[in-house]
Order: structure tokens, then sequence, then C-alpha cells
């Protein structure tokens, strides 16, 4: 058994608590030229955390990078036609589902409905007011947001706040796929209630319940960036995906984990009076590294699920990795 050190989980990973964690504007993606961009950095940089790129390769790195809810793109700047820019976010996996405004030059007046055709959610004439253009965004923006709420509705355990399995699914995906093209590590925490059966048919599931929550609490509060992701796997199982995380942090995080659930002295099933505790599988992958199996994101979570059962056989109360 690995020994679980005495912390204070604040003072020996302060950045596990940001003063303004997860607290951001909406964010807004414009493909312009210095002008435009000038323009609407002006209007809306007050109101949206604004990102200005001057061309398309640029605009799809930004888009692995950040949680956009529109995009607003100038194709002049770019140097391709709106229909190929539009063809080409529809057609990535990551953005396909974000709205597009595109500003269209007044030549191109003709191509407005084969562009709504190719996907955008909206096109402008130029010249453009900019009462007008600053309108619409806020319009698009708004409807946006309400949709982000919705699906964040859809993705959320009801009993935890923590995020389901069908968004584990698709952010698990996302983070894999990141982490090969940024050639960085990324590790994942397979976490389960020790002996949870036991506690549910002594105490009750409305007990079973608040005790889930309370360490729900704890898993959500341990994220380090607003890239690291918590969920609840199913029944008394959390995962943690922590993307440019290496082995040696993700350790750190199980052992202080571990040691946070003891101090909640929620009394378990047990006659001694000993806590509830936690078993955690830690594993950790480089897919850049790994060829051809680099397509199969699920792995990272069925390593930590093997490491997890490890723990358990040893005896719980600890980590294994």
């Amino acid at each position: 058994m690995m020994p679980i050190p005495v912390c204070n989980i604040q003072k020996s990973i302060p950045e596990l608590f940001p003063e303004k964690a997860y607290a951001a504007k909406l964010q807004l993606l414009v493909l312009a030229s210095l002008a435009e961009s000038q323009t609407i950095t002006r209007l809306l940089s007050g109101i949206y955390d604004v990102v200005v790129v001057d061309n398309l390769n640029k605009l799809i790195d930004s888009l692995y990078e950040n949680d956009f809810s529109l995009i607003v793109i100038y194709p002049q700047a770019s140097g391709k036609s709106a229909i190929e820019c539009i063809e080409q976010l529809k057609a990535n996996q990551f953005c396909c589902d974000i709205p597009v405004i595109a500003v269209l030059a007044e030549h191109a007046r003709a191509e407005e409905f084969a562009n709504i055709q190719a996907g955008a959610i909206d096109c402008l004439i130029m010249p453009v007011k900019p009462v007008i253009l600053k309108a619409k965004i806020q319009n698009h923006m708004a409807l946006a947001e309400r949709i982000k709420q919705l699906e964040v509705a859809s993705c959320t355990d009801g009993l935890t706040g923590l995020h389901n399995r069908m968004q584990l699914d698709t952010v698990l995906l996302r983070e894999w796929f990141n982490a090969r093209r940024g050639e960085h590590s990324i590790s994942a925490l397979m976490i389960d209630v020790d002996y949870f059966k036991d506690f549910n048919d002594s105490f009750g599931h409305l007990r079973g319940d608040e005790c889930l929550k309370s360490i729900a609490a704890l898993v959500k509060r341990t994220r380090r960036r607003g890239t690291d992701f918590a969920a609840r796997f199913g029944g008394e199982e959390f995962v943690l995906i922590l993307p440019f995380t290496d082995n040696e942090g993700a350790v750190k995080l199980a052992e202080c984990l571990i040691h946070q659930v003891r101090q909640l002295a929620i009394q378990s099933a047990k006659r001694d009076g000993s806590p509830v505790t936690i078993s955690v599988g830690v594993s950790t992958c480089s897919p850049h590294t790994m060829g051809v199996v680099s397509d199969k994101p699920w792995q990272l979570l069925e390593l930590a699920d093997i490491k997890l059962y490890e723990a358990k056989q040893a005896g719980r109360d600890r980590f294994c990795c």
C-alpha cells in the first residue's frame, strides 16, 4: 500500500482553488482583417470575451482551446469564399454545432442563400451598420447561451450536479484528440466509494444520496484547470479527466482526494466507527506516442478501471497507478 500523506489540500496545491474558477464571459470567435476586428472589439469586448484571428488555420486552432458560443467570419480576410469557410467549419467535429454568421462583401450578395444552405445561421452584407452588427451578434449569442443552458441541463447528473455519462463520452473524445494533437499527456482518476452497498443497507438510500453528494462536491473541487472534467460514472463511481496532467500530478490529486474524503468523517457501516473512504485508479496516456491505438480514447478509462480494481483488491482506501 502506498502511504497517504496528511496534507492540507488548499495549501499543498493552491492552484486547485482559483479565486474566480470557471467564471467567464461568453466567448466570441471572429475571423477578420485588422479594420473589421477593431470594429468588433470596440463594439463587443466589454460584453463578451472576443478572440480575433486573421486566417482560417488560426481560427481552427482556436476552436481546440476554447469554448466558443458563436463564430463571425469575414471570408475576404481568409482568401477563401464564405461557402468554403463554412463548409470547412461544419465538417469539423469540434465546431460543427457552433453557429456561424458570415459578413459578405457587396459583390457576394448573390451568394447569401448558398451560405445559409452551407450552414451559416445568418448573413450580413457590407457595409453593415455597427448597431445592426452588434444587435445581430447579441441576438445569436443570447440564443446560443440558452441552447447551451439546455445542453448543460441534459448533461448533468440530477443527484450530484456533476456531468453525466453522456457528457463524459463527448469530453473524453475531445480531450483525447486534443492531447494527441498537442502532444501532451492526459490522465484519469476512476473513483469508487468503498463498501457503499453496506452503507445503503445500514443507513438507507437517503443517507446514501447525501454521502454521494458530499463526495461529488470534493471531486468537483479537485479540478485544477478549466479543462479538468468531473463526472458521475454511475452508481457510486466518479471520474476525473485531467488534460495536461502527467502521472505524478494525477497521483498527487488522488492522494489528496483520498485524504479529504476521510476528513469528511462520514460514518461508515463498519462497527469500528471508521469513516467512509474511497479507492482510486490512476491512469496516464500520451496519445501522440501510441500509434494506431491512439484512436481509442476509452482506453484511458479502461486502464484507470484496472488500477481501481487493484486498489480494491489490495484493501481499499488507497490508490493504484
